[in-house]
């Protein structure tokens, strides 16, 4: 008998162990309850009637007490010192002094907010409380986060609203609520580019849908502190969860993380597998009238022969060259292309223009092109002014050295120069904003490195001093 008992025992003490084990005490258990003797006497909408208009700041009633479920989250960065709650009326923007909320106000967790001591205003016209600030509503001091905003029970269904139409969503009444939004795509401009650029502290991705012809429009605004920013955005078509906010007019929209961004197609984000036309072929689909769309298909490779480092271009554009020919490629934005860049590019569907006489390959989005490596060397050609002269077309944005020139002007390279070899005479011109503006050009005869250019007529664009040589 005393074996029996001591089995049994045995039996509950391993069933007890190994249950201890399997449960994982790092997941709280569902539910909790809501503080006592606290209650929501207004909704979120009553609390906005008593914002009073763009950029006042107003005391809210002693007594007020909202209570709304968490629909945001800072842990991944995306929402920074910030708490957004939902109720069945709106949403509205917390505006607190402590980071990592998620913790214990994660989504899905009832907050009860005493609104006594607190103001309401707006920041772009979007309305949020906190304390009283100098030109708006400041986030509450950490000392005083729990005075105001209490904890109630997790778990609670988040309220979501799913649409499938952009224009559908109120500039107003829909701010800071959780949105769904179906069948909508991102701008091929933007696809395959990173959520955030590390440059600035916040960038803007534009989301379109299929409603429109053309298209309604938000764009995704993502911080560059976010763990996702390094991420590629994705092609096709797919849906995105996300809180509205708007800045003026304007619409945005902001993911949680990219649990958010449902459905879309796995992209590579990788170069194409190579050229489909050479820089020539490409010219000469060119009918001589500017907006021309480019056709489908059209892939080029060449190296980078303009210098954006020293200034004497255009900072959306690049003058890249193959063995065939040259042509400037103008982005959407502003390029990071160096000179020796050798780069492969997709420039289907975009449009030539003429820029005073110099073909480009226009409206080409940064994600377009993609760097194949660095430091390939380019040989000018060597050719007199007349030679230029006589072939500008042909050479148009390619490289070329001129011997034994002497150079006249102002003093400076700054602005329009004439080149003398003897053979002719070609301008050369340097924007007063690049780096070698000011340096005086040497009185001797020099040789003189450049990209043969057009501005209603043949001229030569110099990258550096570095291209007049002795």
């Amino acid at each position: 008998m005393k074996n029996i008992v001591n089995g049994i025992v045995l039996l509950f003490l391993l069933t007890f162990v190994s249950s201890c084990v399997d449960k994982d005490f790092d997941e709280p258990p569902i539910g909790g309850t809501d503080p006592a003797g606290v209650a929501a006497n207004t909704t979120i909408a009553q609390l906005k009637t008593y914002y009073a208009g763009s950029g006042t700041v107003t005391k809210i009633p002693d007594g007020v007490i909202i209570a709304g479920i968490v629909v945001s989250s800072d842990e991944t960065g995306n929402f920074y010192k910030e708490l957004v709650i939902q109720d069945a009326t709106g949403g509205i923007l917390i505006r607190v002094d402590r980071s990592s909320t998620y913790v214990l106000m994660p989504v899905g967790r009832r907050i009860f907010v005493i609104c006594t001591g607190l103001y309401i205003s707006d920041y772009g016209s979007m309305i949020q409380i906190g304390v009283k600030g100098s030109g708006g509503v400041d986030r509450i001091p950490a000392l005083l986060i729990d005075q105001h905003l209490l904890r109630g029970q997790w778990g609670q269904p988040v309220p979501l609203r799913t649409i499938q139409d952009i224009n559908n969503i109120d500039l107003i009444n829909d701010q800071n609520t959780l949105i769904r939004i179906d069948s909508v795509y991102f701008d091929p401009a933007d696809v395959c580019a990173t959520w955030a650029d590390a440059s600035t502290s916040a960038t803007n991705r534009t989301l379109k849908d299929k409603v429109g012809l053309l298209g309604n429009v938000i764009l995704v605004r993502s911080s560059s502190f976010a763990t996702f920013a390094a991420n590629l955005i994705p092609g096709g078509t797919g849906s995105i969860v996300g809180i509205y906010q708007n800045y003026g007019t304007t619409k945005q929209f902001r993911i949680r993380d990219l649990k958010d961004v449902i459905g879309f197609p796995t992209s590579t984000c990788g170069p194409p597998a190579g050229p489909t036309i050479t820089i020539a072929g490409l010219r000469a689909l060119y009918t001589g009238v500017t907006g021309t769309p480019i056709p489908s298909g059209m892939i080029i490779k060449g190296v980078v022969i303009s210098d954006k480092d020293n200034s004497n271009i255009t900072a959306k554009n690049v003058v890249i060259q193959d063995a065939t020919g040259g042509i400037v490629v103008r982005f959407t934005s502003n390029n990071t292309f160096s000179k020796g860049n050798e780069v492969i590019i997709d420039v289907s569907g975009k449009v030539f223009t003429d820029f005073n006489g110099l073909l480009e390959a226009d409206q080409v989005g940064n994600s377009s092109a993609f760097l194949l490596q660095n430091n390939v060397p380019v040989t000018p050609r060597v050719a007199t002014l007349a030679d230029i002269n006589a072939n500008a077309n042909t050479w148009e944005s390619t490289l070329v050295k001129i011997l034994g020139v002497t150079i006249s002007g102002g003093g400076t390279y700054s602005g329009t120069t004439t080149l003398n070899d003897g053979t002719g005479t070609l301008p050369m011109f340097s924007y007063s904003t690049s780096s070698f503006a000011t340096t005086a050009y040497p009185v001797t005869p020099v040789t003189v490195t450049g990209i043969v250019s057009d501005f209603n007529g043949a001229q030569l664009n110099m990258r550096s001093s570095a291209d007049v040589q002795p």
